[in-house]
C-alpha cells in the first residue's frame, strides 16, 4: 500500500511539475495523503442520502 500511495504523490507531483528535496518531499507526502483521506470522507458523506441527526 505504500507504493502505491507514495507512486500516487509522485505522479500529482509530476504533473505539478515540482520537485522537492527529500525532507520537503517527506512532509508533503504526509499532507497529501491527509487531503486525499479527507476528499474521500466527503464524496462518501455526499454519497449518503440526508438523514436527520
Amino acid at each position: 500500500m505504500a507504493g502505491e500511495e507514495q507512486g500516487r504523490f509522485d505522479a500529482a507531483l509530476k504533473q505539478a511539475g515540482l520537485k522537492l528535496d527529500a525532507r520537503d518531499k517527506a512532509a508533503a507526502l504526509r499532507v497529501f495523503l491527509s487531503l486525499e483521506r479527507a476528499a474521500l470522507l466527503l464524496k462518501a458523506e455526499e454519497a449518503v442520502p440526508d438523514e436527520p441527526r
